[in-house]
């Protein structure tokens, strides 16, 4: 046996090396797709992935529909795999285990299917919609084939993307908190903590939790910060009954006093407010004609502002998403995006003022997120910040004004995408698409 193994491999090596890329091309260009097929294999078993996929690609449509088939499209993509081409061989792999589900290839089909995803799944701070689909083609595969060897690897890959989720969804919240929306902020914390409730971050997200209520209340105007001091108060509590012995003990400890402190305060201001209140009431009965009318006269200017205001937005139509690859042409499957160019025009309008204008656009992905740069591109709208995808400056002189925007990332997942479009602090137009 193992003289024949000697002699297999021998045989191996030898058409390997005689059979470089010039005889490749006579190879193919003999039209025998046996011959074809063989040579393939030779090169897929000698781990020469390039050569070997150079002679499946070609000999494929050969043996459709034929025993040959599943072959050929399982080396192919394990031959993508292997040469580090994790995208197109977890594409293929997709398409394999659909199709072939009666393979003798698909387990391992499915097993490469899931690394190929594991291989492609980004850091924490980036998007991880990657990731989730990583998580849930693990999680399939151990379902299918629980005596598999590969078993701990996969619990291993498991611990692993779900510590990337964790920490995703703490940088998510903490954003929000180094920017300063804190209302935002204790709202993302509360629901990463409810989404993994076992997180290694969960000391961490119920400290921020803590801070977060208690900036937003220190930050709230005055009739506001009662309810809100006693919320941060409740998170408080909860925080220091789970974790009594926490690395953040002494900062909350000092920020209980200083809440308390502050209760304490805007407990005695509202007795004193609502005396002083019993007394407004008599001056209050005591306003005018005169005063009536000129409040009637302020209102009726403030709504012919306000339409002004409205009449001055400088709108957008034909907006478009369109997903480029590395060579900039426009590609239909998300997965092999690039980058997303974003088309739109300014329509005229004499009402806007003219001049310089600063557009942010916000693209929000499949998974809800807003997709973002790495600079943290900010913008005011409505009193609040917010995060911007990308941005560009256009100068305006009233006419209507073609513009394109790009946002550079990577690992777009199939769904719907959304891009909404602001100007000088102004909602101009919104567009949805969905890509494969």
């Amino acid at each position: 046996m193992r003289q024949k193994l000697f002699y297999l491999a021998a045989f191996v090596a030898v058409v390997v090396a005689f059979c470089g890329c010039s005889n490749i091309q006579r190879v193919i260009k003999s039209g025998d797709a046996e011959l074809i097929y063989d040579r393939g294999v030779l090169f897929y078993q000698a781990e020469k992935w390039q050569k070997a996929l150079a002679l499946l690609n070609h000999c494929e449509p050969y043996f459709k529909g034929t025993l040959k088939e599943d072959t050929i499209k399982f080396y192919k993509a394990r031959a993508y795999f292997k040469d580090g081409d994790y995208m197109t061989a977890s594409e293929q792999l997709d398409d394999f285990r659909r199709s072939f589900g009666r393979s003798a290839f698909i387990e391992d089909a499915e097993a490469i299917y899931a690394i190929s995803l594991y291989n492609m799944c980004p850091s924490p701070e980036r998007d991880q919609s990657t990731t989730t689909q990583a998580i849930i083609a693990i999680s399939e595969f151990m379902s299918h084939y629980p005596n598999s060897e590969q078993i701990a690897l996969f619990q291993q890959m498991t611990e692993d993307l779900s510590w990337r989720l964790h920490e995703k969804a703490f940088i998510n919240a903490y954003t929000y908190y180094k920017i300063e929306r804190y209302k935002s902020a204790v709202v993302a914390f509360r629901n990463a903590l409810k989404q993994y409730p076992h997180s290694h971050r969960r000391e961490d997200l119920m400290y921020y939790t803590v801070m977060s209520a208690y900036k937003y209340a220190s930050n709230s105007i005055e009739t506001k910060q009662l309810d809100r001091y006693m919320s941060a108060l409740d998170a408080y509590y909860t925080f220091v009954m789970e974790f009594p012995e926490s690395k953040y003990k002494k900062e909350v400890e000092s920020l209980r006093g200083v809440m308390k402190g502050y209760l304490r305060q805007i407990d005695s201001l509202n007795t004193i407010n609502s005396n002083l209140q019993a007394e407004n009431v008599a001056y209050k009965k005591e306003i005018t004609t005169a005063q009536l009318r000129a409040d009637v006269a302020e209102e009726r200017a403030d709504e012919l502002g306000t339409k002004v205001r409205i009449g001055s937005v400088i709108r957008t139509s034909g907006v478009r998403i369109v997903a480029l690859n590395d060579s900039s042409k426009e590609v239909r499957r998300i997965k092999q995006a690039a980058r997303l160019r974003v088309d739109f025009e300014l329509t005229a309008n004499e009402l806007a003022e003219p001049g310089e204008k600063s557009i942010y656009i916000c693209i929000t992905a499949p998974d809800g997120y807003v997709l973002s740069s790495e600079d943290m591109i900010l913008f005011m709208y409505e009193g609040e910040e917010m995060m911007a995808s990308a941005v560009r400056k256009v100068d305006y002189e009233n006419q209507s004004v073609p513009v394109s925007i790009y946002y550079d990332g990577s690992h777009f997942e199939k769904g719907t995408y959304r891009v909404d479009i602001y100007i000088d602090g102004r909602h101009s137009g919104s567009q949805e698409t969905y890509f494969e």
